[in-house]
């Protein structure tokens, strides 16, 4: 063979190397795509979706605004700004409607599942095991919560740096490494477990000493993410005090996360989209004993095995590690699990999975095994394509929650604020008042009782409600402002004067009770106080609509007051 037709020869068995190496990267970004489908038909639902996405305009009240808004707020006690630049960006393309928030979710999610098939890949899998890891993990339905529900765009745009950084970490680019972890945090704080991960990834597969110096980088850029978290956490009392929930409540708490999402991993059926926290604690419970006594047994057998089976001791420790922050010990109301909490954990098991398959085909010499792979990735994909249904609208999802969960005051609650905003009082009445029946300290229900009451004029009901909720959550701006308005509705000016003032002083960063003390004040003739309440609600509202409309009602009492003084003037007398 001539010198050109071994080069013209060399080029194309290249070329077809190439393709060949785009095969399994097209599969599982295809595969996780289409199992996903669903969600793209789906509509935003009230839990958080709308709050966040809907009924907040601050994120898409033009650029400079936006990006204010996202590095300044903590909203529902998370310091997230990439991922309202994010959604920021989905309304530039996509406007107010839910495809383009569920879309890019859906992407995002699907490029997890190709950079976790390179990940493998860098750690040793073969081909095979690789893009069989990143299918387990891209087709798994306890995915489905982190994907479908729009809001939780942290989960997936969190675990893109993620990845990144470590797929960099692995190609010795630690600068690109550290940047990339940065942006993880900054989209999610539960990032922050990825130095000690990667710790975990020196001792195994890469069998080097653990580099302790190298992660400090790592640990100054967390510094500033980790402090504006911690800032928004308290400041939007996101989770309750150590010292309002025992210990030993919380070591048990802890076990059960630590078994949960293995065994949801490995049976994937009731999957659901809130598993209360017990009114009552009871350490007796058997799904509390047994996850203690899992872990008891656990921690001795990896101690145990770890020369024996490092690769599954490293991707158990890796587990632990990045599931640590919601595991259990610090308490996150309502739930006592999640399904969204094993999008990063759950990464080391579909890893151990395709290194499994691996073995399994290199011992066996048989085709058996990639089969029944594959056919495990075919009952994944029509789990989480039924799954993503479940979030298709927000009654179909708490109707789907009542019946996996029948004493879950949460969704008797979301199901009444549904009815609330449908202007069915009545049906929200019901609703609430199940809540309450079941956890008789849920503020929020008695706060939205009271808004179902007073919708019927059941005003002596309603106030009694608001107040419950009052004293049921000291502090609660929400409920205070119902209770003034509701007051003020009555004629009860002076009460409700008190009551827009406490809500003032329980939340100063609100616009709307300075708004409604100030329509107060303008009804009563008082225009010089109701100017300095406009003035304050102005300054905090986000809104520039909203603002321009408080401008608008300055301006009229300015005109109110100049009439009034002229009023007052006296006239001259006629001769």
């Amino acid at each position: 063979m001539t010198n050109k037709g071994a080069r013209h020869s060399r080029f194309h068995e290249n070329k077809r190397e190439n393709v060949n190496a785009w095969h399994p990267v097209l599969l599982i970004a295809g595969a996780t795509f289409l199992a996903f489908l669903p969600a793209l038909g789906n509509s935003l639902v009230d839990w958080d979706d709308l709050n966040q996405l809907v009924r907040n305009s601050a994120y898409r009240s033009g650029l400079w605004d936006a990006v204010h808004f996202a590095f300044t707020t903590g909203m529902s006690g998370h310091y997230m700004p990439l991922t309202w630049l994010s959604f920021s960006l989905d309304y530039a393309i996509g406007g107010d409607g839910a495809l383009m928030f569920h879309l890019t979710n859906v992407i995002l999610h699907a490029l997890n599942a190709v950079l976790l098939f390179y990940i493998a890949k860098r750690l040793g899998l073969k081909e095979l095991g690789a893009t069989f890891a990143a299918l387990l993990f891209g087709l798994h339905p306890l995915r489905v919560e982190s994907v479908a529900w729009a809001a939780e765009r942290k989960d997936v745009l969190s675990g893109f740096f993620y990845l990144l950084s470590v797929l960099y970490y692995l190609r010795e680019e630690r600068g690109k490494s550290v940047g990339f972890f940065v942006a993880a945090l900054l989209s999610k704080i539960s990032a922050i477990t990825l130095p000690a991960a990667l710790l975990i990834l020196d001792s195994y597969p890469l069998r080097r000493k653990p580099d302790w110096r190298g992660k400090l980088p790592y640990a100054l850029a967390a510094i500033v993410p980790v402090a504006a978290n911690v800032v928004s956490e308290a400041y939007n009392s996101a989770f309750p005090g150590l010292s309002s929930f025992g210990a030993l409540p919380r070591a048990l708490s802890t076990c059960y996360g630590l078994v949960f999402y293995p065994w949801k991993t490995l049976w994937p059926a009731h999957l659901a989209p809130l598993y209360p926290y017990p009114a009552v604690f009871d350490p007796r419970e058997p799904r509390f004993l047994l996850s203690a006594a899992a872990v008891a047994l656990a921690a001795p057998a990896a101690w145990a095995l770890r020369r024996r089976s490092p690769a599954a001791v490293a991707a158990l420790a890796f587990y632990a590690v990045t599931l640590s922050p919601m595991a259990g010990f610090i308490r996150s109301w309502p739930q006592i699990a999640a399904d969204r909490y094993s999008y990063l954990p759950c990464l080391g098991l579909a890893v151990l999975a395709g290194a499994g398959l691996s073995l399994a085909l290199e011992r066996t010499r048989a085709r058996w095994p990639a089969f029944a792979a594959g056919g495990i990735c075919l009952l994944l994909a029509a789990l989480t394509w039924g799954q993503c249904l479940v979030w298709k609208d927000t009654e179909s999802l708490w109707r789907y929650e009542l019946r996996l969960q029948p004493q879950s005051a949460v969704a008797h609650y979301n199901l009444g604020s549904l009815f609330l905003n449908r202007r069915e009082p009545v049906a929200a009445e019901q609703e609430f008042r199940r809540a309450l029946d079941i956890d008789p300290a849920y503020a929020y229900a008695w706060n939205n009782l009271g808004n179902a009451l007073c919708a019927q004029r059941r005003w002596p009901e309603g106030l009694d409600a608001y107040r419950r909720a009052t004293l049921t959550l000291p502090g609660y701006w929400e409920a205070q402002n119902n209770l003034g308005l509701a007051l003020e509705s009555q004629g009860r000016r002076t009460e409700a004067e008190a009551a827009f003032k406490a809500a003032i002083v329980s939340r100063s960063d609100k616009s709307g009770p300075h708004e409604n003390l100030a329509l107060l004040y303008m009804s009563e003739g008082n225009i010089d106080q109701a100017r300095q309440e406009l003035a304050a609600a102005s300054g905090l509202s986000r809104d520039r609509s909203r603002s321009a409309q408080l401008q608008q009602l300055l301006q009229f009492a300015a005109v109110q007051r100049a009439r009034d003084a002229q009023r007052r003037e006296p006239r001259p007398q006629r001769p």
